[in-house]
């Protein structure tokens, strides 16, 4: 019998996203559509890059506070739901090359799919933290709005 050694072309071998990164890449869609969702509900009452206070200057201050508070809570929750999923993957990565040594040129999937799930994080945490500063810029801009009963409001 001969033995013969099998080269594998990595050029040609296609890698599958896990369930954990397509349920990933999915909340990161979500996310986007939901940031939008609040820029636009934003942008409805006072078109962007204008300066004009809307007729109900207090509520929209709220509003943008509100918006503000919910993004930093998204950006947070991404960064978590990240870090368990690169652990999770580099865990893949070590298990895979210390049990399966014969299986060593497929290490190279998972750690694509890490390098893709942290370029996306990146793309849309950074998309949610310019929202979050562009809309507290239009809270700075307000200043102190006169509350109905003449004392200063927000804190």
């Amino acid at each position: 019998m001969q033995h013969q050694a099998v080269q594998w072309d990595l050029r040609s071998t296609f890698c599958e996203p896990s369930g954990l990164a397509m349920l990933l890449i999915s909340y990161f869609l979500a996310v986007f559509i939901v940031i939008c969702r609040k820029l636009f509900g934003v942008w409805c009452v006072v078109k962007p890059f204008q300066r004009q206070l809307p007729e109900n200057a207090i509520d929209y201050y709220g509003l943008l506070h509100r918006s503000s508070q919910a993004m930093g809570r998204w950006i947070q929750l991404s960064f978590l739901l990240w870090g368990i999923c690169v652990c999770l993957e580099a865990g893949e990565v070590a298990r895979n090359s210390i049990l399966e040594p014969s299986l060593r040129q497929f290490i190279r999937c998972p750690v694509q799919e890490i390098f893709v799930i942290s370029s996306l994080m990146l793309v849309v945490v950074t998309f949610i933290f310019l929202a979050r500063w562009h809309i507290a810029r239009r809270a700075e801009s307000m200043g102190n709005l006169p509350s109905q009963s003449g004392s200063v409001q927000p804190k």
